[in-house]
C-alpha cells in the first residue's frame, strides 16, 4: 500500500519543502527492511520450499504459489490507489505504516506453520502470503 520514496516525493511536490534527513533516513530504512520479503519469501527460499517441501508435489505447489502471487498482485493493483488516497488524506503516514507493519509481521509469522505434510494448512499459508504481500506493498 505504501512506497516510501513515492510518498516522500509527493509530499515534497505538494508542500514545496524538502524532507529532512531523519525523514528520508526513515523511508530508506523502511524500504531496506522490507526488501528481504521479496527476495527470500517470494523468490528464493519460501516459494521453492512451499512447492517442494510443504506441498510435496512441485507442479501443484508452483501452480498454487502462482495463483497466490497473482491474487496478491491483483489486490495490490486495485487497492493501492484507494489506500494511498486514504493514507495521504489523513496525514498520519507513520501510524498507517506502523499498522501495516503489524499486519505484515503477523502474516509473516503465520508462515511458520507451513510444515511438510500439513495439507490441511495449504489455504491458511496461501492466505498469509497474500495478506503479507498486500500489506507490504
Amino acid at each position: 500500500m505504501l512506497r516510501g520514496g513515492v510518498l516522500a516525493a509527493i509530499s515534497e511536490v505538494e508542500t514545496g519543502q524538502r524532507a529532512g534527513f531523519r525523514a528520508l533516513s526513515g523511508w530508506v530504512l523502511y524500504d531496506w527492511a522490507a526488501q528481504p520479503f521479496y527476495t527470500l519469501i517470494t523468490t528464493f527460499l519460501f516459494a521453492p520450499y512451499f512447492a517442494s517441501g510443504f506441498i510435496g508435489d512441485s507442479v501443484t505447489g508452483q501452480a498454487l504459489w502462482g495463483y497466490g502471487a497473482a491474487l496478491a498482485g491483483l489486490l495490490v493493483a486495485f487497492s493501492s490507489p484507494v489506500m494511498g488516497a486514504v493514507v495521504d488524506g489523513t496525514g498520519h503516514r507513520k501510524k498507517w505504516i506502523a499498522g501495516f507493519s503489524i499486519v505484515f509481521c503477523a502474516a509473516m509469522s503465520a508462515l511458520w506453520y507451513a510444515e511438510p505434510g500439513a495439507s490441511d494448512r495449504i489455504w491458511f499459508i496461501l492466505f498469509a502470503f497474500v495478506i503479507a504481500t498486500l500489506w507490504l506493498s
